[in-house]
């Protein structure tokens, strides 16, 4: 029967596997009477050689980390810092970090406020018989002249309180064909100026813009800017012999403003132009870039614009109207024929009625000329849109996407069903010879041949709310693919593509602007006047929004197509240093500025430890005229805390006094130092000996063959064994292998071997 363990009378203790007994042990002495035990901290990490050029990564952790990143260009959404992902960052609102060795403040997002037109009748009129009734908002009246033959009649002149106009517009009839030519002019600045001159169009509105079009005189100047105008007047002129009678019903002013705003529904280019269609008007970006001149206000809502190859622009209205057409030097004419959506593929124009038909024509100016009705797929889903990809036409319905090939439906893929809404398929864009359709609540689809990948800005992020919500829009440039993202009262401007990082390719999205916007309805990329990202609200109340882009991507923090944001900010991942589960002190930050000095011009930095609920500020990164190195030493927090932790993060604050300027970071270099868990090693001498006495001189019953026995018992388990050290404390432990582990220290005939066991147990924390 073996001793039992006794802190009082035995040195060390074991316990049997099988829990039955605590065994005293007995330690072997030096010539002094000392036992041999002896505690050590094991080393955290072996000791390592290295050949070539020395890195960060030869640093002992022990005594100093460096936790770096100079490159970002990998992408957002990562919250835990990975080695296979080293370029990648947290989050970024009103950042830009898509460019190699910087991250600098995005791109500042300009504004025009949504246009709100009016026709404005004329307040008074003179000239003709019954002039006022040129202006009772009643076509079925009029004012009317007798014409001489061969002559101009007198000007009906109609006066209005200074308004700045972008055309007009008129309902005229007249006794015979003699009366072939309707002048009219606008007066402005002190004086009167040509408007324009043309055949009259009778029993019908026709809408005249400021334009370019000179008519029946070439040699005339005629207005083509928005005008403060007090008056116009109009004439006619009879080419016959003999008397005739002309009428004026109705006569409009475009007015520019005091009428209700109105939401964006689509942009086209056309005949060197930006066009933009609003709910009931069509309106064009005016030459400064800042605001609009309208074209024409319509009866019903635009659902769609498309430019032809006849030099036509056509203009849908839905199922309820008949859509119209304008012509490049903007003549307005409805046809017979409705549409919701229209799309040209090659020389021929496609229209598109809800739930499913879809119709073609080569000369769609009116309802005879289009094909017979091709019904895509069942009623029950909506058509959504139609675009023009690889000289097909490929049609987007509520469910899945649909393609004509040599006339005949085909399913493109049944992979967007589960996840199909109202809006799927909604402003899909062809860019970089992909299809890329937004899909459900947050998807994003992409077709590159026949392979099918989801690129959902979503999918790059964890825990990163501001960016799950629906892909609204998307635009494109020729090096980024833009999506807008919902994001509740806000939308977030994502740009994404394909990087090849340190050798390796993959699909990335970058955050560079937040814009206060409720919903997107459409975007659209354009150099006219100026390279821009333009995004429109679905609200008529909102502000139609704009990103200048840079001319070029070599040089983008000098390129003179856009400015800066005054503040924005990034977060780094949860950084580590490949010690995740341990504790560091996080001791000071090292950054490489990359913009000319100026004390206005700077990053703040906060860290955050992973147990906190908020930002600690350390400070700001200014470096000086001579340095552009700058360092701070990371402060304890609010409550009092050293900055120790696990993992620990860095939001870093972007601020300039000059959107023309932005501080540029090329790196950072956070110094930690490690303090891992101690590993505590216990090395001890045991005497295995029959006949040993305790320490109050008792004999033991624990023979030496005992003893061996309990310790090759311990050195076998495979769980740690309880252990009572010389404290007479109990811990765990497991016996680590040594050399020697035994050695013969007696033989005695009539006794068992006397051996000493060199043992050398890791403390194990159980809990």
């Amino acid at each position: 029967m073996a001793t039992t363990y006794n802190s009082k009378r035995h040195d060390i203790g074991i316990l049997r596997a099988d829990g039955s007994t605590k065994v005293g042990l007995m330690l072997a002495r030096d010539r002094n009477d000392i036992p041999y035990y002896a505690v050590d901290d094991d080393e955290f990490l072996s000791s390592q050689f290295f050949s070539g050029t020395p890195g960060y990564g030869n640093l002992p952790p022990e005594k100093e980390l460096a936790l770096r990143q100079d490159d970002w260009r990998s992408g957002f959404g990562l919250e835990v810092y990975d080695t296979n992902a080293p370029t990648r960052y947290f989050s970024s609102i009103g950042m830009d970090l898509r460019f190699r060795d910087m991250a600098i403040l995005g791109p500042k997002a300009e504004s025009i406020s949504a246009p709100a037109p009016n026709w404005a009748s004329p307040t008074g009129g003179s000239g003709w018989t019954n002039s006022s009734n040129a202006y009772d908002d009643d076509t079925d009246t009029y004012a009317e002249t007798n014409i001489s033959g061969s002559s101009w009649s007198g000007y009906l002149e109609l006066t209005i309180d200074s308004t700045n106009i972008d055309g007009l517009r008129y309902w005229v009839t007249t006794a015979s064909a003699d009366i072939n030519r309707i002048d009219v002019d606008l007066y402005y600045e002190g004086e009167w100026h040509h408007l324009w001159r043309e055949v009259p169009v009778t029993g019908s509105w026709v809408m005249k813009p400021n334009a370019s079009e000179k008519g029946l005189d070439p040699d005339e100047e005629s207005v083509t800017e928005t005008k403060a105008v007090t008056k116009a007047r109009i004439r006619m002129f009879n080419s016959g012999g003999s008397l005739r009678k002309a009428k004026v019903h109705e006569v409009d002013f475009l007015a520019n403003t005091g009428g209700t705003p109105q939401a964006i529904v689509g942009f086209k280019e056309f005949n060197g132009e930006l066009y933009i269609a609003c709910t009931t008007l069509l309106t064009k970006l005016n030459a400064t870039g800042d605001g609009y001149v309208h074209r024409y206000i319509f009866d019903d809502t635009i659902t769609s614009i498309e430019s032809f190859t006849d030099d036509q622009l056509y203009i849908a209205q839905g199922a309820d109207t008949d859509y119209w057409y304008m012509s490049a030097t903007e003549g307005f004419t409805q046809s017979d024929s409705r549409a919701f959506f229209f799309c040209t593929v090659g020389t021929t124009l496609w229209k598109a009625l809800k739930p499913r038909s879809i119709y073609s024509a080569t000369n769609p100016t009116a309802e005879a000329n289009w094909s017979g009705v091709t019904t895509v797929d069942t009623s029950a889903y909506n058509i959504t849109s139609m675009l023009s990809f690889d000289n097909a036409l490929y049609i987007l319905k509520e469910d899945r996407p649909f393609y004509l090939a040599s006339g005949v439906v085909m399913t493109l893929t049944n992979i967007t069903r589960p996840g199909g809404n109202s809006t799927s398929g909604k402003n899909s864009l062809e860019w970089q010879g992909k299809l890329y359709m937004p899909w459900g609540e947050q998807a994003l689809l992409e077709r590159d041949g026949g392979t099918y990948t989801w690129r959902d800005p979503s999918l790059s992020s964890t825990n990163l709310g501001d960016f799950v919500g629906r892909v609204q829009a998307l635009g494109a440039d020729e090096q980024y693919l833009f999506a807008i993202v919902d994001n509740s009262t806000k939308i977030e401007v994502l740009a994404g593509r394909l990087e090849t990082v340190d050798g390796t390719t993959l699909w990335v999205w970058h955050p560079i602007q937040e814009i206060t916007l409720t919903n997107c309805e459409t975007a659209f990329v354009s150099s006219i006047y100026q390279k821009r990202l333009w995004i429109a609200s679905d609200t008529s109340s909102e502000n139609l929004h704009y990103i200048p882009l840079p001319t070029g991507y070599g040089d983008i923090t000098n390129d003179g197509n856009r400015n800066f944001l005054t503040d924005g900010y990034f977060e780094t991942p949860f950084l580590h240093g490949n010690f995740r589960g341990d504790d560091k002190a996080y001791i000071k930050i090292i950054a490489e500025l990359g913009h000319a000095y100026d004390a206005d011009i700077y990053y703040e930095c906060h860290y955050k430890k992973f147990e906190d609920s908020s930002w600690t500020d350390a400070g700001n990164l200014i470096g000086s005229a001579t340095n552009r190195i700058a360092t701070l030493f990371f402060p304890a927090d609010g409550s009092g805390n050293n900055p120790v932790s696990t993992m620990f993060k860095l939001k870093f604050v972007g601020k300039t006094d000059d959107v023309t300027k932005t501080p540029i970071l090329k790196g950072y270099d956070i110094r930690a130092v490690l303090y891992p868990a101690r590993r505590r090693i216990i090395k001890a001498v045991v005497r295995a000996a029959d006949h040993v006495s305790d320490r109050q001189g008792v004999k033991l019953d624990t023979d030496a063959a005992k003893v061996k026995t309990v310790l090759e018992e311990a050195a076998d388990a495979t769980w740690p064994v309880t252990f009572y050290d010389i404290d007479g404390s109990t811990t765990y432990v497991r016996l680590l292998s040594a050399s020697p582990f035994r050695r013969v220290i007696r033989d005695e005939k009539s006794k068992n071997l006397e051996s000493w066991f060199y043992l050398t147990a890791q403390e194990v924390g159980l809990s």
